[in-house]
């Protein structure tokens, strides 16, 4: 058989095929090798991501999918000592589309938070401790590095906000709620691509000052698209006008509160009954209904507090939230309504136990529909009060003491309170307890 040999030609090509694919898998083993290495954060994925809602994320392919949860777990570093892989995160991303706004901006971080029990706020801070403008137009291009989700977004949404009052920012596509945190994450990336260029040719130094307050300023201007000399000056005036009104308002404000502070103290009533006495000393003793409260009064970022409910003067009187009346001062002068510091103590306990309750309540209140564990219940708060009032009692035991009060109505006065009957079968005289409350109350 004759032996035959490819064409040189031929030959010469299969070479060059080899030596192309040779060098293509050089090349993609370098840029695995090199993607292996470069673990530098991209903050341009990072700004989409950190923006993005729950339904872009649902329709993006696979590839983007995975690209959007790597710059999440760039903001968060969760996989640094997390135990899900981020395609184990993938799967799980769609079962918070149920308890998501799920077009929201941010609610595909947010259900990355959840999935992996992370606190969302970390990354996406609420706005209620944002700083001032003049706070945020010195921040350094060093607070935007160093505390990117701490101080730079909260500070360019303070930014942001003022962009659009001076009309630098145009229309409302974004709030500054989300558009602030997307564009501090391009100002980080702007910052790391000058760093980068600094550290390959070293003809850049000195272009960024991180330390220069005014810097992160400059950085965001420019992820913005905006170039205005007068800019920095502009947002400085209006900063110093905001400062100048903060302060006469506080002023106004505070005045309130003395006026307030000097009027409130008396004796109140409702239409229905109701009673409120305010002290100067800042206590306070309410009862409503079946409802008694004690404790303080102050004012809590401007809102008069009586302990724990808001409350506010008008026209009308004193109203208190939950209340649907008001409460009018009597014609007592609220001097006369004033209590030492021992009958204070003795109002205070009396109303912590429910005294007025049970001076209201007979023998069919203390019978009635209650059944034993409820009777042995009341039994216990009574010699709570007594123990509490400093009244000698030799009954140790609620069940006893129920069990007296069964009896005093079975065989002794029907007609007396819940409170009379408890004091006559402990000894206590109970006159000196009902005029605290009277001198209260009257």
């Amino acid at each position: 058989m004759e032996n035959r040999t490819a064409p040189k030609k031929n030959r010469s090509f299969m070479r060059l095929l080899l030596c192309v694919a040779a060098l293509l898998m050089l090349i993609s083993g370098c840029d695995a090798v090199m993607q292996t290495l470069d673990k530098t954060p991209d903050f341009s994925w990072q700004a989409e991501a950190i923006v993005l809602s729950l339904n872009e994320y649902r329709v993006q392919k696979s590839a983007e999918r995975m690209r959007a949860l790597k710059a999440m777990d760039e903001i968060t570093w969760y996989t640094d000592s997390g135990e899900l892989k981020l395609s184990e995160i993938d799967k799980r991303m769609d079962r918070e589309m149920e308890e998501l706004d799920a077009d929201a901006p941010g609610s595909a971080l947010t259900a990355f938070c959840n999935i992996t029990g992370l606190n969302v706020w970390t990354y996406l801070p609420p706005a209620e401790n944002d700083p001032t403008l003049e706070e945020a137009l010195k921040l350094r291009v060093n607070d935007l590095t160093g505390r990117t989700h701490s101080v730079a977004i909260p500070g360019a949404r303070v930014i942001i906000n003022a962009l659009y009052e001076e009309n630098f920012l145009i229309g409302d596509a974004y709030s500054a709620d989300n558009f602030a945190p997307m564009v501090t994450l391009q100002a980080r990336a702007i910052v790391e691509e000058i760093s980068r260029e600094e550290n390959r040719t070293g003809t850049l130094s000195g272009k960024l000052d991180y330390q220069a307050e005014g810097g992160y300023f400059k950085v965001l201007c420019e992820a913005l698209g905006i170039a205005d000399d007068r800019l920095y000056a502009r947002l400085q005036q209006r900063a110093g006008q905001m400062l100048a009104q903060n302060e006469e308002a506080q002023a106004a404000q505070q005045a309130l509160e003395e006026e307030i502070t000097a009027e409130l103290p008396g004796a109140y009533t409702t239409v229905n009954g109701g009673e409120l006495h305010i002290d100067a000393d800042g206590s306070f003793g309410l009862m409503y209904g079946m409802s008694f409260s004690i404790g303080s009064w102050s004012f809590e970022d401007g809102v008069l507090m009586l302990g724990g409910e808001p409350a506010w003067l008008d026209a009308d009187g004193l109203h208190v939230m939950e209340i649907d009346v008001p409460f009018y001062k009597t014609d007592m002068d609220a001097e006369e309504g004033l209590l030492t510091d021992e009958e204070n103590e003795i109002y205070s306990i009396l109303m912590q136990h429910r005294y007025y309750e049970y001076t209201l309540m007979d023998v069919s209140g203390w019978y009635g529909t209650t059944t034993d564990e409820e009777r042995v219940t009341m039994a216990q708060e009574l010699l709570d009060m007594f123990w509490e009032l400093d009244e000698v009692h030799a009954i140790e035991n609620a069940n006893d003491f129920a069990s007296l009060i069964n009896d005093s109505y079975d065989y002794a006065d029907r007609s007396l309170s819940v409170w009379e009957a408890a004091c006559a079968i402990s000894g206590v005289d109970p006159a000196p307890y009902d005029a605290v409350f009277e001198k209260v109350n009257s």
